[in-house]
């Protein structure tokens, strides 16, 4: 797998075959100078704990890291902001309103999807529901919903590094206002 700018063969300026990949972050063509940069998606998901101090997570039904536990979220769409595709996320995937969240950190992300990696910042929001009646699991998206005790997770069974981070970060603030 190769990270976006090296599939890039032809100038999308230009047409010419003179491009050429400059450090994962452009392509640039030396037949008319066009530069072309493939900056960092952004996703947002939530760390939601029910009343026992639960975290709800889910096991993803797609690759990457099919199988392994993630949290309600996805990528940002243009033009919208991280809050809200925080609450478009959460609702798409797990039918749940969020009626508060606060931003908790972001860190990057490759993310391998039909042969091309990509940059990604994810970002990372601990956010509370009103209820958890409702919820539901979006099947195409989601294998299951569970609550997990998150200190009882091998951060190996979190879907990403950046995941594993989030997670670790939650539990330090957590474990520091107990």
């Amino acid at each position: 797998m190769k990270s976006a700018p090296n599939h890039i063969k032809f100038c999308p300026s230009c047409g010419d075959c003179s491009i050429e990949p400059q450090d994962d972050v452009s392509v640039l063509c030396s037949t008319c100078g066009f530069e072309l940069f493939f900056s960092p998606a952004t996703s947002a998901a939530a760390l939601i704990e029910d009343a026992s101090g639960k975290l709800l997570v889910i096991k993803r039904n797609k690759e990457p890291s099919k199988g392994a536990f993630g949290l309600p979220g996805g990528f940002a769409d243009p033009n919208e902001t991280l809050e809200n595709t925080l609450i478009r996320e959460v609702k798409e995937e797990v039918n749940l309103n969020l009626v508060s969240w606060s931003f908790l950190g972001g860190w990057p992300n490759k993310y391998p999807f039909k042969s091309v990696i990509y940059s990604v910042v994810d970002t990372y929001f601990t956010a509370k529901v009103e209820s958890f009646d409702g919820m539901d699991s979006c099947q195409e998206e989601l294998q299951s919903i569970h609550f997990v005790d998150p200190d009882k997770i091998d951060p190996k069974e979190w879907a990403f590094p950046s995941l594993q981070n989030a997670i670790q970060l939650y539990l330090s603030k957590r474990n520091r206002s107990e």
